[in-house]
């Protein structure tokens, strides 16, 4: 009874072509990845172009650019705006902060303690001084640079489009 009933099943999936290949494992299909017709040739990738041309005018170029003041406009201690001398306005305490906005470097240690993510606030309380340090971070106030650890932190695509706008602005001007 039971080898009948096997019999029968083996034959049931032989008439119903179980066991034939699926019609895309066939070497004969006619058809291709994006539905047409083969030609016989295996499907391929479309070519990409070999480079973007971007077009920027030159208002937009200045936009771009950081503006950068020429030297002579900067302030300068005990003179005036026609070069003058003058009396320098030192008042007590006054010089901690004037040296402070003479700096043109802000730098400060990029530092997190993962114990605040760990789900815990006990713990993280507890270990308050466990920190990971990513690097010493930079900001020159001159030029708008932004580094980590000496590398800069600006997006290359924007980064080529900038130079190549200082690059047309100073064949025009």
């Amino acid at each position: 009874m039971a080898t009948t009933r096997l019999l029968t099943i083996g034959i049931a999936l032989l008439l119903s072509g179980a066991g034939a290949p699926a019609l895309a494992q066939e070497a004969a299909n006619p058809f291709t990845n994006d539905g047409a017709i083969s030609t016989g040739e295996p499907p391929r990738a479309r070519l990409k172009p070999e480079a973007v041309r971007i077009v920027v005018s030159a208002a937009d170029c200045r936009r771009l650019i950081p503006h950068e003041p020429s030297p002579d406009v900067t302030y300068q201690p005990g003179v005036d705006a026609h070069g003058d001398p003058v009396a320098p306005a030192d008042l007590p305490g006054s010089t901690v902060l004037a040296d402070r906005l003479r700096e043109t470097e802000i730098a400060f240690d990029l530092t997190l303690n993962p114990l605040l993510f760990a789900g815990n606030q006990r713990l993280a309380e507890d270990f308050d001084e466990a920190v990971v340090d990513f690097g010493r971070v930079r900001f020159d106030r001159r030029t708008g640079a932004l580094t980590l650890d000496g590398e800069t932190l600006r997006d290359p695509a924007t980064a080529a489009i900038a130079d190549a706008c200082r690059a047309r602005l100073s064949d025009t001007e």
